[in-house]
């Protein structure tokens, strides 16, 4: 008995406790690589040849919070600051380039859960959201519509 609760425990469980995540991945123009976790957040990126990194400092031109990037090479990221203007919570990546992240809120018109990536310029991802329809457990993604570019 206790290696089947071990088992259950082991494998069932964290399929039902952790959702599925997406790594949504686009270039620039010049070859630069920008990924952002459908579920996290987490950004990342890329450099060609000569790039130099830029971060914001704190000073009033930045485009987000102390320490974080501000531009890869000639591109340019903005984070949510907590202005009206912003796309989602404060601390998660606004625009990159001229590619604009918007983040599911908590309204009415959202694809999934509050936090999670709702569009990526014309990339849209839907979310699994409890219905008898679903494909998928609840919060995972369900299916992608358009490109990001």
């Amino acid at each position: 008995m206790r290696k089947l609760l071990f088992t259950f425990i082991i494998t069932v469980l964290p399929l039902l406790c952790f959702s599925q995540g997406m790594k949504i991945k686009w270039e620039d123009y010049d070859g630069r690589e920008f990924s952002i976790n459908s579920h996290s957040g987490d950004f990342k990126y890329s450099m060609v040849n000569g790039d130099q990194l830029y971060y914001n400092t704190g000073s009033y031109s930045d485009t987000g919070s102390e320490g974080t990037i501000r531009k890869v090479g000639s591109t340019t990221v903005y984070w949510n600051t907590g202005s009206y203007s912003d796309t989602g919570r404060e601390g998660t990546v606004r625009k990159v380039g001229s590619t604009t992240v918007y983040w599911n809120t908590g309204s009415y018109s959202d694809t999934g859960r509050e936090g999670t990536v709702r569009k990526v310029g014309g990339l849209t991802v839907y979310y699994n959201t409890g219905s008898y329809s679903d494909t998928g457990p609840e919060g995972s993604v369900k299916k992608t519509s358009g490109s990001v570019n």
